[in-house]
């Protein structure tokens, strides 16, 4: 279902070209796939140009769902989740390091180490920083 979100999201908005139209729309924006652009701007008058790599950021969410098995801010209310995003800190990562510890050692840990680097990088503060999907 989160794969199906994220991607409907990634078409509408590079179809429309601008997070306005996408703050504005019918589109309910999820707070465990979160866009801090889409937030920041939606609390501010401030512009953001639209860049694919904005939504980078939840495709690092969807990838601490699977890891983790929980949503990155499973539990906390949607005014927290904002506060937490406009303040550019990151999801509770001891979820991560739970799972970490119990794969130490088994050749599912480079699998691990591999996605949660991807996930970082997904959570970069600066899209243009973020991952492509040009990358291999």
């Amino acid at each position: 279902m989160e794969m199906c979100v994220f991607l409907s999201i990634s078409v509408y908005l590079f179809e429309s070209k601008t997070l306005h139209d996408l703050c504005a729309s019918t589109v309910k924006f999820r707070f465990d796939l979160p866009i801090p652009e889409v937030i920041r701007q939606a609390v501010s008058d401030l512009y953001i140009p639209i860049c694919i790599s904005c939504l980078y950021s939840s495709f690092g969410c969807l990838i601490y769902q699977v890891i983790a098995k929980q949503a990155p801010y499973s539990g906390a209310p949607p005014g927290l989740i904002r506060e937490t995003i406009i303040g550019r800190r990151k999801p509770d990562l001891e979820p991560l390091n739970h799972v970490e510890r119990q794969l130490a050692s088994s050749n599912d840990e480079s699998i691990f180490q591999l996605l949660r680097s991807l996930m970082a990088k997904c959570w970069i503060d600066e899209p243009k920083g973020r991952p492509s999907s040009k990358e291999g």
